[in-house]
């Protein structure tokens, strides 16, 4: 192939530069460095970047505009009329005293303290919403802080008690409110009860999974009595309602005789109907701590520390107390012990808002990220609402529903898990509602119908019964 019969693509290439009058010179490859238009390759129409904008109307307008807005306000309008016509006005001077100027017909305002010497526009009382919203809500506003906003303003505009209009805008503003962290100390002091009897209360926690032992046992079952901290552990094969039962009834309560509470968390286990009616038939009040709340349950501190946190609390080993019957030395022990931790807890600590049930309140959430659905934990709401307060279930919980469903609560919240809605927007609604999670309060009823393939768990004799009754807090 030469230059005088050219073929293929080097054919085609001359047909198409055949309408340009131009020369063509060779260039070696390595003397290449800036490519010049016929060595660089084609750009495709779909190899184009698509950039997408943030499109922000800033209304501009002029003298005219500003001074029929400004009289439409009437206190501006007293003032605009005081400059107007001095000789009969007798507040010109108070008014130049204040900063207060007149420009084209405009009010204005001139301050000592700003960081700008630049005249501030006088907004009228309606559009100080219209003017807060640009700079505090707009996507190039970036939702700041009460002290943020008010300096971007304040360079600019001024009304009388801007600073106050600013902060109470802030503080009631509903994305701030459900994305952005809290620096405040978490409400709720320390509750710190002591029971009167050696087997009033007990706790209980499931451990697990762990490495499965030659038995097949992968779970822990933690029993611990509230009052001596007495400690038995119990491995489990599964962690299912039925093996939780006929641990507490073959190896607690047949052993030691019944408690008066049963402390428990929120888990499936613990909040299923077996368990309730199990407690219910055995005259047990069950007990469930706050959602998202881990340290209304002492078992929680035994799974991180079991033995030196015995020694440290009372200076008595759990055999001890298990068998003695003096009572009076271990319960001051406790009391001081709890003294402390509440003195030194609730230095980090406020007192509880003063929640009554029909108040709305903001909810602590614990989104989780989810990749099949893009959701990422980091980027959605920390506090979603708004939730009533149905009733108070302890000093430092309350029980919660959605507005619209008032008669199914969700759970019982911790204090510190809640916060005073004071949102003047009407008929918002939760972003992320909150699945309903525990049980209702009340006591179950016992029927003669058989539960299904854990009937035995339920099938608790009379004698039985009154056997387990007669020998309550034995332990």
């Amino acid at each position: 192939m030469t230059l005088s019969s050219p073929t293929g693509r080097l054919a085609r290439w001359a047909l198409q530069i055949q309408t340009y009058n131009l020369k063509i010179d060779y260039f070696p490859g390595k003397c290449n460095v800036v490519a010049d238009m016929l060595s660089r390759p084609e750009c495709s129409d779909k190899q184009t970047c698509e950039l997408q904008t943030v499109v922000i109307d800033v209304p501009s307008r002029t003298a005219g505009e500003l001074r029929t807005e400004q009289l439409k306000d009437l206190e501006l309008k007293k003032i605009i009329d005081c400059f107007e016509d001095i000789k009969k006005s007798v507040d010109f001077a108070n008014w130049t005293e204040r900063g207060y100027v007149l420009n084209q017909g405009v009010l204005y305002r001139y301050s000592s303290h700003s960081e700008v010497d630049e005249a501030q526009l006088v907004v009228p009382s309606h559009e100080r919403e219209k003017n807060l919203k640009l700079h505090h809500d707009a996507p190039t506003a970036s939702h700041y802080g009460a002290d943020g906003t008010f300096s971007r303003i304040s360079s600019r505009y001024y009304w009388t008690g801007m600073g106050k209009y600013i902060a109470d805008y802030v503080k009631t503003c509903t994305e701030c409110i459900r994305y952005k962290a809290t620096n405040q100390k978490p409400a709720g002091l320390l509750q710190t009860p002591v029971p009167a009897q050696r087997f009033e209360s007990i706790a209980i926690d499931l451990y697990g999974p762990l490495p499965e032992t030659s038995e097949g046992m992968k779970w822990i079952f933690i029993v611990e009595v509230c009052t001596t901290k007495w400690v038995e552990l119990f491995p489990l094969k599964q962690a299912t309602v039925k093996e939780c039962a006929l641990t507490l009834l073959n190896e607690v309560f047949l052993r030691y005789g019944l408690p008066r509470r049963l402390l428990s968390d929120n888990g499936t286990q613990f909040v299923s109907a077996i368990m309730q009616q199990l407690c219910y038939v055995l005259n047990i009040n069950q007990s469930l701590i706050p959602v998202y709340h881990p340290q209304a349950n002492p078992v929680e501190r035994k799974n991180r520390d079991l033995k030196p946190r015995l020694a440290m609390m009372v200076e008595f080993t759990p055999y001890l107390k298990r068998f003695r019957r003096n009572m009076s030395q271990i319960k001051e022990n406790i009391e001081k012990s709890q003294d402390r931790r509440k003195a030194y807890a609730d230095k980090s600590r406020k007192p509880s808002p003063n929640f009554k049930p029909d108040d709305l309140v903001w909810v602590k959430l614990h989104p989780l990220s989810k990749a099949n659905q893009s959701k990422s934990s980091k980027l959605m709401p920390r506090k979603d609402g708004p939730y009533v307060i149905l009733s108070q279930k302890s000093p430092t919980s309350f029980i919660i529903a959605r507005c619209d469903e008032p008669d199914e609560p969700l759970g019982a919240y911790h204090v510190s898990a809640l916060t005073p809605f004071q949102n003047v927007i009407q008929n918002q609604s939760p972003v992320v509602p909150l699945r309903r999670r525990g049980r209702l309060p009340n006591q179950p009823s016992v029927s003669n119908e058989s539960p299904g393939k854990n009937a035995k768990i339920s099938k608790i004799t009379p004698r039985l019964r009154d056997g387990l009754r007669r020998c309550r807090g034995r332990m």
